[in-house]
């Protein structure tokens, strides 16, 4: 990606429980440089999203959407790599998670 871009990323969190479940979604503040806004539909969630508070209920077998967009400064150093890490954690059992990974990297 060019400086001053944008790259746009979709997560899809699932249910693949038997119950319905409280599941935690979070993210991690970006290194300088780069800046990340999360959406669920056309909803904001950016400040839940890093501060680690967004929940969504899913119903077994029901799944969510977390849009990421993450964006390179204009005045990012080309090579800089952001990598977002998103955790989604089941409520009811918190040994049970997933985590990935959307990497950006800033081209000439």
């Amino acid at each position: 990606m060019l400086p001053g871009e944008t790259g746009t990323f979709t997560v899809r969190v699932q249910n693949d429980g038997d119950a319905t479940d409280e599941i935690s979604i979070r993210g991690r503040r970006p290194k300088t440089g780069f800046s990340v806004e999360a959406a669920v539909g056309v909803t904001d969630v950016t400040s839940a999203f890093l501060a680690g508070t967004l929940t969504q209920s899913l119903a077994p077998g029901a799944q969510v959407d977390l849009t990421l967009h993450i964006k390179v400064a204009s005045t990012t150093a080309v090579g800089s790599i952001e990598r977002e890490l998103v955790t989604a954690t089941s409520g009811n059992d918190v040994t049970v998670q997933d985590v990935v990974r959307a990497r950006v990297r800033v081209t000439g």
